[in-house]
């Protein structure tokens, strides 16, 4: 119960902000803005809460497209070396 009032209340939030900066702002600036806080708040809250960098997560993060690559092994050749 406790979720669901608080998203409604960052919803409205969201919502209300969005609409007084559209006025100072273009849409695309205003969202630009709105999104980067948010994935800075995001960032903060999962590193100090969380895992960080450490979680068990991070091995997929790479071939998902959101962050760093592992390692791969070169192909071998069609003659079978390296």
């Amino acid at each position: 119960m406790t979720a669901a009032v608080l998203a409604t209340i960052l919803f409205s939030l969201s919502a209300v902000s969005g609409k007084r900066l559209s006025h100072h702002l273009s849409g695309v600036e205003a969202n630009f803005w709105r999104f980067l806080l948010a994935g800075a708040l995001l960032g903060i809250y999962a590193h100090s809460m969380g895992a960080g960098l450490g979680g068990g997560a991070l091995g997929v993060a790479g071939p998902s497209g959101c962050g760093p690559v592992p390692s791969e092994e070169p192909a071998a050749t069609a003659a079978g070396t390296v």
